[in-house]
């Protein structure tokens, strides 16, 4: 509230007194009148002042609270290493019995490994599925992949037909322990940022003889554990396509990462 002289004096003056005319009595009236009211103004203020602190403090916390929920669903990285001349990578998948007792251990080699993925995690990631807005025409050839009732994937691809395969989409996750490779003669042939992605974009050339050269476009998202792979042997002009249109959602469903699965590979192939 807003207080005028006039407003604080108005009360000081009597009748019979004259402007302009000193006055004892009349100057300690006006000094009491106006200190009364301008202690009364304090205590909303005060208030007001208390009230914006409590705001700032709210919004401090709140903001310290998304800050550590930022940075505890950021526990995650991913390392992309090429093997050494000479080194195989490998590991294995255990099956069991119903009572969980083992049955069968059967070891996976990757000689041809180009390039091999590995994670750190401090948490578990979440299941992510996407909705392509844009695809390259369809071959004849099998697709592979059903959508949820609200149209979401967890994977999808055109399987061509001959030496082609123009797209899979499939998501990688960041789970400890896990170890994935993508086979073949493989070269990273730009990286920097796709949108909010970390972006890689790898050329790979595996079973030429059965498969055309293909293209890998990895996006990655250290933050929630996941990494969104396009590949295909159409052009990476349309792996880019299919990114720049591609709707991505992280559901409050964990992953379901079983360790006695613990290699992989993520090539386009047929099998």
């Amino acid at each position: 509230m807003k207080l005028s002289i006039s407003d604080l004096a108005g009360d000081c003056f009597p009748e019979e007194v004259m402007l302009g005319e000193y006055d004892a009595d009349s100057t300690a009236r006006i000094k009491e009148s106006v200190m009364n009211k301008i202690q009364a103004e304090k205590a909303p203020r005060r208030h007001g002042i208390r009230r914006t602190i409590r705001i700032v403090a709210l919004v401090a916390a709140i903001a310290a609270a998304l800050t550590a929920t930022a940075y505890a669903a950021g526990l995650f990285k991913m390392h992309m290493d090429r093997p050494q001349e000479g080194t195989v990578v490998s590991g294995t998948w255990t099956e069991r019995n119903e009572d969980g007792s083992i049955d069968h251990v059967q070891t996976w080699s990757y000689p041809d490994a180009g390039f091999v993925f590995t994670f750190e995690a401090e948490t578990t990631p979440h299941v992510v599925k996407f909705k392509p807005g844009w695809l390259p025409e369809h071959s004849s050839g099998p697709d592979f992949g059903l959508p949820d009732e609200d149209g979401w994937y967890g994977y999808l691809s055109d399987n061509g037909e001959g030496r082609d395969i123009p797209y899979v989409i499939q998501i990688m996750y960041m789970n400890e322990g896990k170890t994935l490779v993508l086979n073949g003669d493989c070269e990273v042939v730009k990286e920097g940022t796709f949108g909010d992605y970390q972006m890689k974009e790898i050329a790979c050339s595996y079973m030429s003889e059965y498969l055309n050269d293909s293209n890998y476009l990895l996006l990655i998202d250290e933050t929630e554990g996941y990494c969104l792979i396009i590949s295909g042997t159409n052009s990476m002009d349309d792996m880019e396509h299919i990114a720049r249109e591609i709707q991505v959602k992280v559901t409050d469903e964990p992953v379901d990462y079983n360790p006695d699965y613990n290699v992989g590979q993520i090539n386009v192939g047929r099998g």
